[in-house]
């Protein structure tokens, strides 16, 4: 979205693309399967239980902070419901659906913003990744928000709450976090309050 001025007005409104990335079982970080799907990953890795070899194996990070030379979704979590998991040695074991698959949560989207002006965030810019279906999906990792501010602009900006944040966030099989990049204005720890993950930050677009 290339823009003058962005006014998300209320704390209702937000700009969300959270689960438009890769679906379950897919992605460069996507998770592995087992009788516990593995979190997606991206930004930073998905969840696993390393010790129990029927988790899915957790998702790799892959892309870059700047999301200049390579902007991307997020992966999708691995499916759980299924027999198997990891072998000893760390390998995917082939999976046997057991009561039907448990599929995991889509990655997030991706989120473009070129402002010319004006930055006004009172709502939440998202791009969040998936919850796991039942309990044994694994959640799907964040996607991308990518943030392009006019430098020379005199308006103030409001950054409110822009989060990019894998699903599953209270089980062991959540997904990884995305990534964020905001360029062209200098951000002051009260602006990165409501920031999650916390961005790359460049003045120099």
């Amino acid at each position: 979205m290339i823009t003058n001025h962005l006014w998300i007005k209320h704390p209702s409104s937000k700009i969300d693309c959270s689960e438009l990335g890769y679906p379950s079982d897919q992605g460069p970080g996507k998770g592995g399967p087992g009788t516990w799907g593995g979190g997606g990953g991206y930004g930073t890795e998905g969840g696993t239980l390393k010790r129990l070899t029927c988790i899915g194996k957790d998702g790799a990070t892959y892309g870059e902070a700047t999301l200049q030379k390579e902007i991307c979704f997020g992966s999708g979590g691995g499916s759980g419901g299924r027999s198997g998991g990891r072998s000893e040695d760390g390998s995917e074991d082939d999976h046997e659906e057991i009561n039907g698959v448990n599929y995991g949560g889509s990655g997030g989207g991706i989120i473009e913003l070129i402002i010319e002006h004006q930055l006004l965030n009172c709502g939440s810019i998202l791009s969040n990744g998936g919850k796991g279906h039942m309990t044994g999906g694994g959640g799907g990792s964040g996607g991308s928000i990518l943030i392009k501010l006019q430098q020379c602009s005199f308006f103030p900006h409001e950054f409110g709450t822009i989060q990019c944040i894998g699903g599953n966030q209270n089980i062991f099989n959540k997904g990884g976090k995305g990534r964020i990049a905001i360029y062209g204005e200098k951000l002051q720890p009260d602006d990165i309050k409501k920031i999650d993950p916390n961005p790359f930050n460049s003045i120099n677009i």
